[in-house]
């Protein structure tokens, strides 16, 4: 098995606030290392929606799972939630939600082993059709009003070999 880590490349809807004068895509594009929290965007209201454009390319192995990934923080107590959420133009999918601590940030993440539109495994062409679109949401969580910041927002697609039918809910399948 082997992950590919995808970073932003584009930015689709863009509500939440910048740290500085940029694309929201390059403020939370520091990949898997521990993000520095010198760049970012955050959320000052409930329901402000930030969404990403990835660039997919299938190199002809098999998914077995979709992981989104964010790393999140509060300045003050009872800050915001912050949902990941899948939609494919019609309806949303909420694939989790992290809630950071006061003064700290926190690493939340949700994977997917199945499309959750279809119920069937994520597909290269699927995901390369721009379809599907990838968001972070403030969400009302312990307080109210409260900032909530994010450093960094990314997906893992896991992938297994070709042929193989791969690891599905703790059982191994091979074809």
């Amino acid at each position: 098995m082997a992950n590919v880590n995808l970073n932003p490349t584009s930015d689709i809807v863009s509500l939440w606030i910048p740290s500085a004068v940029a694309s929201h895509y390059t403020l939370i594009d520091e990949g898997m290392s521990r993000p520095v929290t010198t760049d970012y965007v955050y959320a000052d209201a409930i329901g402000l929606v930030d969404t990403y454009g990835f660039t997919f390319a299938d190199n002809g192995e098999d998914i077995l799972s979709l992981q989104m990934r964010i790393y999140a923080g509060g300045a003050l107590p009872g800050c915001y939630n912050v949902k990941l959420k899948v939609s494919d133009g019609v309806n949303d999918y909420i694939a989790g939600t992290v809630n950071p601590s006061e003064g700290s940030f926190k690493e939340g993440n949700a994977t997917m082993y199945t499309n959750p539109f279809t119920g069937a495994p994520w597909t290269w062409a699927e995901l390369e059709s721009g379809i599907y679109k990838f968001s972070i949401e403030s969400a009302l969580g312990d307080g109210t009003n409260q900032v909530q910041v994010a450093t960094m927002a990314l997906l893992i697609v896991t992938e297994v070999p070709s042929g193989n039918q791969g690891i599905r809910d703790g059982l191994i399948n091979i074809r």
